[in-house]
């Protein structure tokens, strides 16, 4: 019987060898794992040309340049690695709200596995955020999945109807941690099962409210479509998610919706369409998806929005303007636009915002190493400006 179990486990696990696989040049992956991420490519593909081939590799985007030839024997892959080890030191400095600085180190190619594991934290005047973060996108088996995360949270937030209306003020600590396993179920699709557990404690703050601890734990599951292509500073195609959680104390749930289309429209330059929404079943401020800055809602200060219900929309306009060694340079028009309903207070606020964004890619990094930001959000920010360099939590 035991022998039996462990021989369906191996037929479940296992993967379809093409042909004999020859890795060359690898200097911190293990040129096991690329030939099995290759077969994986053969398998979704077939045998099509080298460059669609190559191309599936480098969606790895652990790999700077990527050849692929096929010879008598089966196929020759040469690669060259991007940096593994990253210290990224992050500053992030906004107009009117101070500067936050800090620092991760990252290793996206753990054990030459692809494996990703981030640490590190940023702090700022009114806020501490810490962050731990495992990655594998072959976990266990090649179709397997595995993201843990654990964030800490301290932090003062205003609730905001605009940029001189504040509607409430809170000082909060978030422990949070998260939990996606899934599996792939085809080239581009994926789903997993997604748990979160959370820790909200809420301290006494002059002229702000103070709600009562909740210790909530939501269980879910999502589905991810992914048949993007990789090209640097944007990936081409279509991509959306879906995830809904449940809320096993009090039956709440949350539905979150994620869609994305990126491609290229002149050139080398890159149209970037965004629309995210999140809904709470029942409103409970406490609980309110806390946001503001970051895409869809830029010109928003930091974590001035707590919604029970939110659509944002984005348009970006990649071009290119500096190629060198290191990198490339882009500059951006943007556009956002946001449907918002502000937790707890009945009310519900519209804003638009545009600009200009400046961003430098660096090529062995695969991250935005700076980021510039500038423009006007109706009724948030007359003018606004931003400045970061890494990324923002």
């Amino acid at each position: 019987m035991k022998n039996t179990i462990l021989f369906l486990w191996a037929l479940l696990m296992a993967h379809p060898v093409w042909a004999a696989v020859e890795v060359l040049g690898t200097t911190y992956s293990d040129p096991a794992h690329v030939a099995q991420v290759f077969e994986e490519c053969l398998a979704d593909l077939g045998p099509q040309s080298p460059r669609a081939l190559a191309a599936c590799l480098k969606n790895t985007q652990l790999f700077t340049t990527v050849q692929v030839r096929p010879q008598a024997s089966g196929w020759r892959v040469e690669v060259r690695d991007r940096w593994s080890l990253l210290p990224i030191p992050v500053v992030v400095a906004t107009e009117g709200q101070g500067t936050r600085m800090g620092g991760f180190v990252a290793e996206r190619n753990f054990l030459g596995h692809g494996v990703l594991l981030l640490g590190g934290g940023i702090v700022g005047p009114e806020s501490s955020t810490y962050l731990g973060l495992l990655e594998d996108p072959h976990f266990l088996s090649a179709q397997g999945y595995l993201r843990f995360s654990l964030r800490s949270d301290r932090r003062l937030v205003s609730l905001r109807a605009a940029e001189d209306e504040v509607l409430d003020r809170r000082d909060e600590d978030r422990l949070r941690l998260d939990l996606r396993l899934g599996r792939n179920l085809g080239p581009d699709l994926r789903a997993a099962l997604s748990v979160s557990a959370q820790r909200l404690r809420f301290h006494d703050l002059q002229g702000g409210s103070r709600p009562e601890d909740l210790d909530p734990l939501w269980v879910g599951g999502l589905l991810l479509w992914d048949p993007t292509t990789y090209h640097f500073y944007f990936d081409e195609g279509f991509k959306g998610e879906l995830e809904y959680q449940s809320e096993t104390r009090s039956q709440n749930g949350v539905t979150r919706l994620d869609l994305g289309w990126q491609g290229a429209i002149w050139r080398d330059q890159a149209l970037q369409l965004r629309l995210q929404a999140d809904r709470l079943n029942r409103d409970d401020p406490r609980l309110a998806i806390q946001g503001g800055g970051a895409l869809g809602a830029r010109g928003v200060p930091w974590m001035g929005l707590w919604s029970g219900r939110y659509l944002t929309a984005s348009i970006d306009y990649q071009m290119p303007i500096v190629y060198s060694s290191l990198g490339i340079a882009t500059v951006a028009p943007f556009v956002d636009v946001g449907w918002i309903d502000l937790s707890g207070k009945n009310r519900q606020v519209t804003y638009q915002a545009w600009g200009l964004g400046g961003y430098f890619y660096l090529k062995e990094v695969s991250l935005p190493g700076l980021g510039i930001l500038w423009g006007r959000n109706q009724p948030y920010a007359d003018v606004f400006a931003k400045i970061t360099l890494g990324f923002d939590l």
